[in-house]
C-alpha cells in the first residue's frame, strides 16, 4: 500500500459501519499537536489504497480545527475531504440536495482564522477558496449516480446554535447559500500547511424563516447514493498527483510570512 494522501471527514449523520465501504482499519494513531492529542485516526484500506478517517462528532479531540490540520500535516496527508450536514439557506435548496461550494463566508468568532499569526499570515491569498480539483473529482463521481450538486457560497459560523429566522434573511442578502459549522476556519489552516481542501455537502435542514417540511426519506436517499461512490471518490483523490494549491504558500514562505518548516512555528 502506498503511504495514504488522503484524510476523510465524515461530519453527517451515517448508518453504523457505513466507512467498512473505505475498507477495514489497518491501524489507529493518535497525533500530539500544539493543540492536545488528536484521534483515534483510523487508517482505512482497500484495494491498496489507505484513507484516514477521523469523524467529526464520538470523540473529545475532534473538537479543535487546528490540530486536526496539524495532525493531518504531521502524517503526510496531501487531501482533506470533509461531508459535512448543511443548512439551506437558498430558497431553491431542500433537503437531500447536495452542494459543492465555491467560495465562502467567514462569520467564526471563537478561534483566530490563522495559525501564524505571528508572522502575518494572514495575508495568505485564499484564491481559490477550496481545492478545484478536488471538487472537479466529487462532482464527476456524483454524476455517475445521478447526483448534480449546486455550487454556491458556504457561510462559516460557530455552533452549536441553529440561525434565528432574522439572521438567516441577513445571510441571503450576503449572498450564502448555505450555513454549516466546521469548515470554517479548518480550510484556513489547511491553506496554510498546504493541503488541498474540498468539501462535500448534504442539505439535511432548511433555513429558520423557510417553511420546515415533513421529512421524506430524501437525506437517507442521497446519503445512500454518496456513499456507493464514495471509494471511487477516495481513489481518485490519493491517485491525482497534488494539485497548485501550494503555490501561494511557495511564494509566502519567500516573502517570510510564513516559516520554510511549518513545524518551526510554535503556538503562544
Amino acid at each position: 500500500m502506498n503511504p495514504p494522501r488522503v484524510l476523510f471527514l465524515p461530519a453527517v449523520l451515517l448508518p453504523p459501519r457505513s466507512m467498512d465501504c473505505l475498507g477495514d482499519v489497518v491501524q489507529e494513531s493518535e497525533v500530539v499537536t500544539p493543540w492536545g492529542t488528536v484521534g483515534p485516526i483510523a487508517l482505512r484500506e482497500r484495494d491498496g489504497v489507505g484513507v484516514y478517517v477521523l469523524p467529526y462528532s464520538g470523540h473529545p479531540t475532534r473538537l479543535d480545527p487546528r490540530g486536526t490540520m496539524w495532525a493531518a500535516k504531521s502524517l503526510g496527508v496531501q487531501r482533506v475531504l470533509i461531508w459535512e450536514r448543511v443548512v439551506g439557506l437558498d430558497e431553491h435548496l431542500q433537503r437531500g440536495d447536495m452542494v459543492v461550494p465555491t467560495d465562502y463566508i467567514d462569520w467564526t468568532k471563537r478561534l483566530p482564522t490563522t495559525l501564524f499569526t505571528d508572522r502575518g499570515a494572514g495575508y495568505l491569498s485564499q484564491v481559490p477558496p477550496f481545492c478545484p480539483e478536488t471538487h472537479g473529482i466529487v462532482k464527476d463521481h456524483l454524476a455517475r449516480v445521478g447526483v448534480e450538486p449546486r455550487e454556491g457560497v458556504y457561510l462559516g459560523v460557530d455552533g452549536p446554535r441553529r440561525e434565528t429566522p432574522a439572521e438567516a434573511r441577513m445571510y441571503r442578502l450576503w449572498g450564502a447559500h448555505v450555513l454549516g459549522m466546521n469548515v470554517i476556519p479548518e480550510v484556513v489552516f489547511a491553506k496554510e500547511l498546504e493541503l488541498c481542501y474540498g468539501v462535500l455537502a448534504t442539505v439535511t435542514e432548511v433555513a429558520a424563516d423557510r417553511p420546515q417540511p415533513a421529512p421524506q426519506g430524501e437525506v437517507r436517499e442521497v446519503l445512500r447514493k454518496v456513499l456507493d461512490v464514495l471509494p471511487h471518490i477516495v481513489e481518485d483523490l490519493s491517485r491525482t498527483p497534488h494539485c497548485h494549491c501550494g503555490e501561494s504558500q511557495a511564494a509566502a514562505r519567500a516573502r517570510g510570512i510564513l516559516p520554510d518548516d511549518w513545524r518551526q512555528w510554535v503556538p503562544t
